[in-house]
């Protein structure tokens, strides 16, 4: 008994007053779990503080593993609960749906959680347990696991049933269960039963019943009610699927955006309520919906996307941009490249839904599988029990038809669903596939495999190519770094990398064509001239030689970022310093002061004698690298990982010279007008080895961020100094470059500019062909879209169109503590993170930069130009430019460029051309 005092009592005793609950007590490690590491297993609702449960500081977290842990119970028969789930008294249900309510009343009463959080508000209320809440659709996919596992035989309608549930699945199961009656072992046999079971009640004809029960809450004059009689009227339509979906569609985004000016908690919980059901409807009618023409299976979906919107999905936002690129065609037929645009916005939609499910839960499943690996099939789940999988399968035929429409269709090598791959980066490689179910920290990476993942780290090393789930964006470090290199990349569906794991281990040839063709295939099926065309590509890599002989090593003095050109990239400095001194000649109000350590600098310390030694640090970093050049035979790359690791310790080590921490306070007061320690700074790597013609080294080497203290800023420089010697920078630059140990790292200090959202401006478009578009990508705080975040990204059309390529899906920003140091918090996605005017400022200084950088003394670039800013109120903030870096072969070869296929621009497409036929030529090999 748990008493309304606070006193715990054994169950055979009794509290002093009313009120008390009885349940289980947990264990004293879960309590321990809960104060270490923020972890809630076996959680009981009942007695749970709301404001504990909801979890607010935390992003709602518990609450989140509290889902987690029912999909885990439901997979996994019952998980960790699998026999304490059958003691007696454990929990009431009573208790727990009463608490249920009262928690779902008080939560949606907050209008700023249900307009910012509507869909997690949404998935919560679906999951805890209601008097009427049964989810019926997660135990479905849980039975059929669960059956497979135990008996193969059922794996294909396993797959079935996840992949593509229908009415007819209530069929297929009867008939296996007859077919194998005398296999089967009563466990099974009982399954199959109770799948059966709610297979038939999943798709009952009588389903439209289910919104019966709301008409008297919602009279005929109000919009929501008459829009449920709407749909109870279509249901007697010869056309009744199409009716009834489009009907519900529209009930799902009315009630989306009816629900905040309902000022009662209860009438919301009901609108609610009424959107799950909606939902539940939807997700059984329009399986039995099969569009006949071109015009009907866009009118799906467009029909889908909407009620994707109204689920939470897609943000309104978002959605107002969307519609009228889905929106259905009434014309008698459309130009090729019109469709193709229209397929294109198709699959956006279904990545941008499961974009939100994974930014949404990603953080606690991660946590999860670390000591539950099944917990990574949760994301899979959600999407597969929402309307996101059916417009998943109409996006996927759109794509196919577009691939057969413009003869350029992927070739992946056989699994579903291939069109649904997009190619970012053109390239072509050679190597293993490596398929990464999981999540991908801790994997040691090769130069010479073909990674299939989830999502790439920020510190990815060299590979032969990447396909990745989260498309993150198109101009991060990593990103840049391989489209320099003209490694192959592309983005695919979760349920992509699914198919794909069991290739993995396979040698395959993997190209990506500039237009987003990807062509994966056994090394067996090669052609002889894809076989030359490998051979050529790989021995073209690396034959730059960097001109070394203009670094001035004798010049020693600290300089301020303002008396830089760009003339001084590469002699004195880095071009980070050089091309931002030449910045704030031209744009003075827009960059921060800043203080730069050349290259002598560095090269004078390493003439220092290294401690309990003869040699000097100069010698021991020749010494390394000669030793690395001749390495050779299987040892050899953990020798070089090795060896650079001393190299690296021993400078991170090194001594100040003396008069040089003197000679940095009084130029630091000069520079910034304050003491050191009184400002809180950048510290920032600079080499001569990055932002070069032909090789960009974005996001290489160290930047230290956002400290304070002198002894913090004296570390850095040591630390900054250092970084370039990592294995992961060396293996980059010698993917590039001839003679990669030739690196001088300076050092540019730069003031914390605070910013309330920051990114990457390339001033071209990527994978356009008009040199007056702009493809911007950017976050909520600092340190926006260089890492891989999920950026929210548009092209800038030069005809002054702004066209949003992606919306952020990244929980989390960085902010910088005023004591020093990064900070987190949370973010919401229900408002675009750049507004109409800080678009059209990144327009006028990307036609600033085209007209003053080209032909300016020591800019050895005629453009494009990456840059990266900040806003803060408005206003901006430059902090880089380098010359935007494409490997020209990918983007020019013949072989590439013929995977596109021809593209006419007369083609035209009949919207009422019947997809029986077209579906006959598309499977047709």
């Amino acid at each position: 008994w748990f008493c309304p005092d606070g006193t715990i009592l054994p169950a055979q005793e009794r509290c002093s007053q009313p009120g008390g609950i009885q349940h289980a007590l947990p264990k004293k490690v879960v309590g321990e779990l809960e104060q270490a590491h923020q972890i809630y297993l076996g959680q009981i609702l009942a007695g749970t503080e709301f404001s504990a449960f909801f979890d607010a500081r935390d992003h709602y977290s518990r609450a989140k593993q509290y889902q987690i842990e029912k999909y885990l119970q439901a997979v996994d028969d019952g998980w960790i609960l699998r026999r304490a789930r059958f003691y007696r008294g454990a929990l009431q249900a009573e208790d727990e749906a009463g608490w249920s309510e009262r928690f779902l009343t008080w939560l949606i009463g907050n209008d700023e959680i249900l307009t910012t959080q509507f869909f997690w508000v949404r998935q919560i209320a679906k999951d805890l347990p209601r008097v009427d809440n049964d989810n019926a659709a997660m135990r479905i996919r849980a039975l059929a696991a669960n059956i497979a596992a135990e008996f193969p035989p059922f794996m294909e309608i396993r797959i079935k049933i996840h992949g593509s549930p229908d009415p007819a699945d209530v069929e297929r199961v009867r008939e296996f269960r007859e077919r194998y009656q005398q296999e089967l072992p009563a466990d099974v046999d009982e399954r199959l039963q109770a799948l059966g079971t709610d297979l038939e009640s999943a798709y009952a004809e009588t389903g439209i019943s289910a919104l019966g029960g709301y008409l008297s809450q919602f009279p005929a004059h109000t919009p929501v009610g008459y829009q449920i009689r709407k749909v109870v009227a279509a249901a007697e339509e010869t056309e009744a699927a199409e009716s009834q979906s489009r009907h519900l569609a529209h009930l799902l985004y009315m009630v989306r955006k009816d629900l905040t000016s309902r000022g009662e908690s209860e009438k919301r919980l009901a609108l609610v309520d009424l959107s799950i059901d909606a939902e539940a409807l939807l997700f059984r009618v329009v399986a039995s919906w099969t569009p006949k023409t071109v015009r009907e299976l866009l009118a799906k979906n467009y029909i889908l996307a909407k009620a994707a919107a109204g689920c939470g999905f897609i943000e309104i936002w978002e959605w107002e941009f969307l519609e009228p690129k889905l929106y259905p065609m009434l014309a008698e037929s459309v130009v090729l490249e019109n469709f193709l645009t229209r397929v294109e916005y198709s699959l956006h939609a279904v990545e941008w839904g499961a974009g939100t499910v994974r930014a949404v839960y990603g953080p606690e499943v991660e946590t999860f599988s670390l000591f539950e690996p099944i917990a990574q099939g949760f994301i899979d789940d959600r999407t597969r029990s929402s309307v996101l999988l059916a417009l998943g399968e109409v996006a996927a035929e759109l794509s196919d038809l577009a691939g057969r429409f413009a003869d350029s269709s992927n070739r992946v090598l056989d699994i579903p669903n291939q069109n649904q791959v997009r190619g970012l980066n053109p390239g072509i490689a050679i190597g293993q596939l490596e398929v990464v179910t999981g999540y991908p920290e801790g994997i040691e990476f090769a130069t010479d495999k073909i990674y299939m993942m989830s999502r790439a780290p920020a510190d990815l090393k060299p590979v032969a190519g990447i396909a990745t789930v989260s498309e993150g964006n198109a101009v991060s470090h990593v990103q840049l770094l391989a489209r320099n290199l003209g490694i192959p990349n592309a983005v695919i569906s979760s349920h992509n990398l699914q198919d794909l794991a069991r290739y993995s281990g396979t040698r395959v040839f993997y190209a990506v064509s500039p237009r987003g063709r990807v062509v994966i295939k056994p090394i067996s099926q090669m052609t002889s001239e894809e076989r030359a065309l490998v051979e050529s590509w790989n021995s073209e890599r690396g034959a730059t030689v960097l001109d070394t002989g203009g670094v001035d090593l004798s010049f020693t003095e600290l300089v301020s970022l303002s008396s830089l050109r760009a003339t001084d990239s590469g002699k004195v400095c880095g071009p980070k310093a050089a091309n931002l001194g030449q910045l704030s000649a031209l744009f003075p109000d827009n960059v921060p002061s800043g203080l730069v350590i050349p290259f002598g600098v560095f090269r004078e310390h390493l003439d220092q004698t290294m401690p309990g030694g003869s040699l000097s640090y100069w010698q021991f970093m020749k010494n390394v690298f000669n030793e690395i050049g001749a390495a050779s035979g299987e040892q050899a790359e953990a020798r070089v990982a090795l060896r650079l690791a001393e190299l690296r310790e021993a400078i991170e080590a090194m001594r100040f010279l003396p008069g040089f921490e003197g000679r940095l306070r009084e130029r630091f007061l000069e520079v910034f007008g304050v003491e050191i320690g009184a400002l809180r700074v950048f510290v920032r790597s600079d080499t001569n080895m990055e932002d070069l013609q032909d090789f960009t080294g974005a996001g290489l080497n160290l930047t230290v961020g956002n400290i304070r203290s002198e002894a913090d800023i004296l570390k850095a420089i040591q630390k900054v100094w250092a970084s370039p010697f990592t294995e992961r920078s060396y293996r980059w630059r010698q993917s590039a470059l001839q003679d990669p140990e030739n690196v001088f790292p300076s050092v540019l200090l730069l003031p914390s500019v605070n910013v309330d959202k920051s990114g990457v401006m390339i001033t071209t478009g990527l994978g356009t062909e008009d040199p007056a578009d702009v493809t911007v990508a950017f976050n909520w705080g600092g340190w926006g879209a260089v890492e891989g975040q999920a950026a929210e990204t548009y092209l800038l059309r030069g005809n002054g169109q702004d066209v949003l390529l992606t919306p952020a899906r990244e929980p989390e920003y960085n902010y910088f503590l005023p004591e020093g140091g990064i900070g987190k918090a949370f973010v919401t996605f229900n408002e675009p993170i750049l507004n109409r005017s800080e678009r059209f400022q990144l327009r006028q200084l990307a036609m600033a930069l085209r007209r003053l950088l080209p032909g300016t003394p020591g800019i050895r670039s005629s453009g494009p130009f990456d840059v990266e800013l900040g806003f803060w109120n408005e206003s901006l903030w430059l902090f880089q430019v380098r010359p935007f870096v494409e490997n020209k072969k990918a983007r020019s070869s013949a072989y590439l460029t013929a995977m596109d296929g021809g593209l006419p621009a007369e083609r035209l497409v009949s919207m009422d051309e019947p997809l029986s036929s077209l579906r006959r030529t598309i499977r047709d090999p």
